[in-house]
């Protein structure tokens, strides 16, 4: 015959994992006020109005929160004298350097050769210095200072049609008077466009000069280098002083200036449109003071400057 003793603890694990014997609410007796119960007890948890015991829990609570084990560590403080194990120069080994305070290796630095980036070819260029940096102004922009009073669109007095220059896109606020290469016309809101003007600008879109035609008016597209540009935003700084005249277009922009598409100056067709319209520029003058006899005959004013001169187009492409 076998015996088989039952031990108080076995019993207890019975309980635990069947919840045989115990009614509905109900603790077993070996558990405390405050323990846990085990996932696999089918007991449920007492009523809230249960008395507890003050400091105990069941389960995690605001003032039992830490951080785990070997998550956090303490920083490493230096330079607490020898007895520490980090002395003052913990970290830096001795002298060189690294060691000195504020001591640091550039990143490309070799020890004194010539590093990686010097001893590789150049390869590629750029062309940053001589880009033209326009201006942008659109033509909604522009017929709604017009439609504000801020900008006149002129009448045809017994001269002809005046044009608006950029000097008057300055004057109505459109632009900034420290403009480095001139003003380039866009065509956003051309719908908005209905009043008739004649206005000359560095440089249009194609969308710029159709809704401005479509009203009626005309684009010119004229080169202005910085003296010029200059002259043209500021000419009380050349009172007393020889008016300068306006460059002719460098080589590699006078096709641009060359072509009716691009409503250049010294297109025929522009040309031929202007002197039909009876187009002028007009404001204000300097008035030229020359400095000694040798200056009587030489600088023009701008109301004196001749044109510029023919260019022709030859047969072969060449300009």
């Amino acid at each position: 015959t076998t015996t088989t003793t039952t031990t108080p603890r076995v019993a207890l694990a019975a309980t635990f994992a069947t919840g045989a014997g115990l009614a509905p609410g109900a603790r077993p007796a070996c558990l405390g006020v405050g323990t846990a119960y085990p996932s696999g007890l089918a007991a449920s948890r007492p009523p809230s109005g249960a008395p507890r015991v003050r400091g105990v829990h069941d389960g995690v609570a605001l003032n039992t929160l830490k951080a785990a084990k070997g998550s956090v560590k303490k920083r490493k403080r230096v330079g607490r004298g020898i007895g520490s194990g980090r002395g003052k120069t913990c970290g830096r080994g001795t002298k060189g350097r690294k060691a000195r305070q504020g001591g640091s290796v550039p990143p490309l630095f070799e020890g004194g050769q010539t590093p990686l980036h010097l001893r590789l070819p150049k390869f590629g260029f750029t062309n940053a210095a001589h880009k033209l940096d326009y201006d942008h102004v659109n033509v909604g922009d522009l017929q709604m200072r017009i439609d504000m009073g801020r900008l006149e669109a002129p009448a045809p007095d017994e001269r002809g049609q005046r044009v608006l220059t950029m000097r008057d896109l300055v004057m109505c606020g459109l632009v900034s008077p420290q403009m480095r290469h001139g003003v380039k016309l866009l065509g956003r809101n051309a719908d908005w466009v209905h009043t008739p003007i004649h206005i000359e600008v560095s440089r249009a879109s194609k969308s710029a000069i159709d809704a401005i035609e479509r009203a009626g008016g005309s684009v010119t597209c004229a080169h202005y280098n910085r003296l010029a540009l200059r002259a043209l935003l500021k000419p009380q700084k050349f009172i007393g002083r020889i008016y300068p005249r306006r460059a002719r277009p460098p080589p590699r922009l006078m096709p641009r200036y060359l072509d009716y598409a691009e409503r250049g100056e010294l297109s025929p067709e522009v040309q031929t449109r202007n002197t039909r319209l009876r187009l002028y520029k007009d404001g204000p003058v300097p008035a030229f003071v020359p400095r000694s006899a040798e200056d009587e005959s030489g600088g023009a004013t701008p109301e004196e400057a001749p044109p510029l001169e023919d260019v022709s187009v030859s047969t072969d492409g060449d300009r």
